[in-house]
């Protein structure tokens, strides 16, 4: 089976690139690389350009706006452009890692060819209570003085905005696995509904939300397990995951993901280490 990874990051090439190190050796996957725009990209191609595509229509990302999904789309549409059909779509950060052999990956995929492996919950005040993300307007695309006027609305209980189509919207983790199906009706979906996508510019993280409530509304709801199968540690309440270190490794072994995140090897390069000696010991043990 056919596979294509995209990789959406903006620093630590070296760390990428020990993170793909597994993928390098299997034909059928392909690696795509979306590096921010802000970003120089010369160090990313020195370490990884003899491994992966680089996607040519950049734009710079921000945390928390619209630009995250705009760089989503622009790859995807960008991969869909060469013509070439993947029976799966893995969307990675920079800051992730593969924690079980590649092996165990490709075989569960082909077991469960079809599905969509995507976190969706229900947006609303009873389930995942993201409503302000979109019913409030958040100006995180544009200068301080706006931020600071958005703040200023946002404590107005009469402006409030509509989500454009669809009456539920969802939300979940922004990193998946997806058919070649979904990403193309995703692609297509906003291409013919701009509007649509436009809304999310005053919205806060739809990175978040905006591919599960397309794909919750569609046909392809039938096939989405509501799984990532990445370990990531938010129990320290912040707005972004806790870095994963030595001390985590357990954790994350226990879960029986396929990926992990947020790693920082400057921080803890020991966790990588060990993490890589699991695969092998995993690997080794599969092949026996």
């Amino acid at each position: 089976m056919a596979i294509a990874v995209l990789v959406q990051a903006h620093k630590y090439p070296q760390q990428i690139n020990r993170m793909l190190r597994p993928f390098y050796e299997y034909d059928d996957i392909d690696i795509y690389v979306n590096i921010d725009k802000k970003i120089d990209i010369d160090p990313f191609k020195d370490s990884l350009g003899e491994h992966v595509h680089f996607i040519e229509n950049r734009v710079p990302i921000f945390w928390s706006n619209i630009s995250q999904v705009n760089g989503m789309l622009n790859s995807f549409q960008e991969i869909l452009s060469k013509q070439k059909y993947y029976d799966n779509y893995i969307f990675m950060s920079g800051q992730d890692y593969i924690v079980t052999p590649i092996e165990d990956i490709l075989s569960f995929l082909e077991k469960n060819k079809g599905k969509e492996f995507i976190e969706c919950e229900e947006i609303s005040k009873d389930g995942l209570n993201w409503e302000v993300r979109y019913k409030k307007y958040h100006f995180t695309h544009l200068n301080n003085f706006w931020q600071k006027i958005g703040q200023l609305i946002r404590q107005l209980p009469f402006i409030n905005r509509t989500y454009p189509l669809f009456e539920k919207t969802y939300g979940g983790s922004a990193w998946f696995i997806l058919t070649h199906q979904a990403i193309e009706y995703v692609v297509e979906f906003c291409r013919d509904h701009k509007p649509f996508v436009d809304f999310h510019k005053y919205s806060h993280c739809p990175d978040e939300y905006f591919f599960q409530t397309l794909l919750m509304n569609s046909h392809f709801r039938e096939n989405i397990i509501h799984k990532n199968f990445w370990y990531i540690d938010w129990f320290s309440r912040s707005n972004n995951p806790k870095i994963l270190c030595s001390s985590h490794f357990d954790r994350i072994i226990d879960s029986n993901n396929f990926f992990a995140r947020k790693f920082d090897y400057k921080i803890d390069s020991d966790v990588l280490d060990m993490i890589d000696r699991h695969k092998w010991q995993k690997r080794s043990s599969n092949l026996n």
